[in-house]
């Protein structure tokens, strides 16, 4: 949903956040510092809805991006261990989404979790546990 600079710009502020430690929120201003992030609307009855303006984007960047890499690094690890399957763990909180709560505690491969992960909704605070084999 960016142009393909400012990607570009959201990748070396990940990379570079990542490699420093940085909390998700100084990420956050990173992304508000160096990127220009324009609000976003999506269609509606064929009318044009304000989703998500651009003053929340940056947080909701930073967290939906350093949570989608901790988990594939999470996979990652499982995998090196030999664990092939996770249970999905939702975090439970007046924010939890519904398919969130329907996933909690269903069983699936590594990939299948990420594949489901990666495609939930922004800022999903969900994780995996790994299924001893």
């Amino acid at each position: 949903m960016l142009p393909e600079v400012e990607i570009e710009k959201l990748r070396i502020i990940l990379k570079d956040g990542f490699k420093k430690n940085l909390s998700i929120n100084q990420i956050e201003v990173d992304i508000k510092d160096y990127m220009k992030i324009p609000d976003r609307y999506i269609m509606e009855n064929d009318k044009k809805i304000l989703s998500q303006s651009a003053e929340v984007r940056p947080i909701a960047i930073a967290r939906t991006e350093t949570l989608i890499l901790a988990n594939q690094g999470l996979i990652k690890t499982y995998e090196e261990n030999d664990i092939k399957e996770v249970s999905w763990l939702a975090v439970f909180s007046d924010r939890t989404c519904p398919i969130c709560e329907g996933l909690n505690g269903q069983i699936m491969t590594n990939q299948e979790y990420l594949i489901k992960r990666n495609n939930i909704h922004p800022m999903c605070r969900c994780t995996a546990l790994p299924i001893q084999g």
